[in-house]
Order: C-alpha cells, then sequence, then structure tokens
C-alpha cells in the first residue's frame, strides 16, 4: 500500500525543473519532494526545502549544489569548479587568455610593429630632408664667402695695382726730370766753355724748379683684420641645429586605445635658417 502511495505520488507530482517528456525525480533526502537541485558533491537529488538544509549544515555547507536542468546539461562539470582550483577553470582561463591573445594582443602588437616601422620610414625620411637642407645651407654660405673672398681679393688687388700705376708714373716722370736736368747740365757746360756772348743769351733758360720734382702719393697697407670665428659667432651665422626629441608613451590601456588608430609619436624639430 506504502509503495502504491509512492507511485501515486510521483504520478501525480508538480512538474519540476525537468520536462515533461522526463519521469518525475524524487528528492534523495526527504524522498517525497520533486527534486529541482543536484549536489554534486554527494551526487544527490534535492527539493528546495532540502537544498536549504543542505547548505545550512556545516557538513554539507560547502558542496557545489546546481540546478538539475543545468546538471543535466552538463553532467560532467567538475566539482571543484566552485572552489576555482580544478582544471576545468584553468582551461576555461586558459581557453579565454589565449582568444584574448589571439583576438586583441597579437593584432595589437602586430599594429604597434607597423606603426614603430612607419616611424622609421617617417624618420628616415625627415633626417633626410633635413640633411639636405643643412647641406644646400652650407653651400650658401660657403658660396657667400667665397664671393666675398674673391671680390675682396679683387678689390684689394685692383687698389694695389692703381698704386703701382701711380707709383711707376711718379718714377717715370724722375727719370724724365733727371733726363732734363742731365741736359740742361752739360747744355750750361757748353755754355761755359763759349765766349761772352754765348754767356748772356743763354741766361734766361734756367729750368723752373717746380717743374722738376714730380707729385708723389704714399700708400699705406692696412693690415687684415679678420672676423671672430668663435663657436658662437659661427652658431649664429650657420642657424640653430636641428634636433630629434621623442616622448613616451606610457603604459598600454586597451580600453583607451583604439587598435586602427595611428598615433605620431615622433616629434622632428625641423631646421631654421
Amino acid at each position: 500500500m506504502y509503495s502504491s502511495f509512492r507511485k501515486y505520488l510521483k504520478t501525480h507530482r508538480p512538474k519540476s525543473e525537468t520536462s515533461s517528456g522526463q519521469h518525475f525525480v524524487e528528492c534523495d533526502n526527504c524522498e517525497t519532494e520533486a527534486a529541482q537541485y543536484f549536489c554534486k558533491s554527494c551526487q544527490g537529488h534535492l527539493c528546495e526545502n532540502c537544498k536549504t538544509e543542505h547548505e545550512a549544515k556545516r557538513l554539507t555547507q560547502d558542496h557545489v549544489v546546481v540546478l538539475l536542468s543545468k546538471y543535466k546539461s552538463d553532467p560532467f562539470v567538475c566539482q571543484e569548479s566552485k572552489k576555482g582550483k580544478c582544471a576545468c577553470t584553468i582551461k576555461k582561463s586558459l581557453t579565454k587568455e589565449r582568444e584574448e591573445i589571439i583576438t586583441h594582443w597579437v593584432p595589437f602588437l602586430e599594429k604597434m610593429q607597423e606603426e614603430e616601422e612607419m616611424k622609421n620610414t617617417l624618420l628616415f625620411m625627415k633626417v633626410g630632408a633635413v640633411k639636405t637642407e643643412i647641406e644646400g645651407h652650407f653651400d650658401q654660405i660657403i658660396e657667400k664667402f667665397t664671393n666675398l673672398k674673391e671680390e675682396t681679393i679683387r678689390i684689394f688687388e685692383e687698389e694695389n695695382d692703381n698704386a703701382t700705376d701711380a707709383i711707376n708714373r711718379t718714377i717715370l716722370e724722375i727719370k724724365e726730370n733727371t733726363r732734363k736736368l742731365e741736359d740742361r747740365r752739360n747744355e750750361i757746360s757748353y755754355i761755359l766753355d763759349g765766349d761772352d756772348e754765348v754767356v748772356k743769351k743763354n741766361m734766361c733758360m734756367k729750368i723752373k724748379e717746380e717743374k722738376l720734382t714730380p707729385k708723389r702719393f704714399s700708400f699705406e697697407v692696412e693690415d687684415f683684420c679678420p672676423g671672430n670665428l668663435e663657436n658662437n659667432i659661427l652658431q649664429q651665422i650657420f642657424g640653430k641645429q636641428p634636433a630629434i626629441s621623442s616622448h613616451e608613451t606610457g603604459p598600454h590601456n586597451r580600453y583607451a586605445l583604439k587598435r586602427n588608430q595611428f598615433t605620431q609619436i615622433l616629434k622632428i624639430n625641423l631646421y631654421c635658417k
């Protein structure tokens, strides 16, 4: 009779979380109520009340109790999963980490490598451009100083030629006057050797002294006084030197950075003329 009553209860119990196509599962503790939970630690079915008592007892309070429907869908979940120390939990964590490596970190680092290689390219191009500008500016300085040197020497040599010509003209005039004086001396000797009438005729033929002395010029060569070649003076002429400066981007923040966003880190101070 008791077994018949139990059979009646099983067939007339309200539906639990098991589907209508499944047999009624009774609580293994009270053996009367419909089981809605399953204890993975002691492998027992529990109803709502017994599940509360089961978790309240010190001996069984650490047992892993899950919904019966969840257990039926995944009956092989490790019983230690609640403590987070089982192989299943570790595998899930490792799987998640592997997925994060594949979907985020590898693409992120590849993108970062691509950006660094782009920086190298830009650095090479910009440094090359600045070097070309330095060489051009330096060539202009050399050209201007060369022109200044040549013009200075040309003017100096021209002044030297003019002074030399003036001196040579004076020398020629002196020679000419000397020749005239020698002629006059010979003439005087001839007169003195003659009679008095000849002497009287040549008394007014005296050469004027002012015509004997040519115009003369004095010349002075001024010393060359080169400009200051101190580094600060040359620096002013050459211009501000170019430089490459950088700043650290800081630690990576996966939530703050966009993977496809290119951030230009490099800053080049362009050459200032």
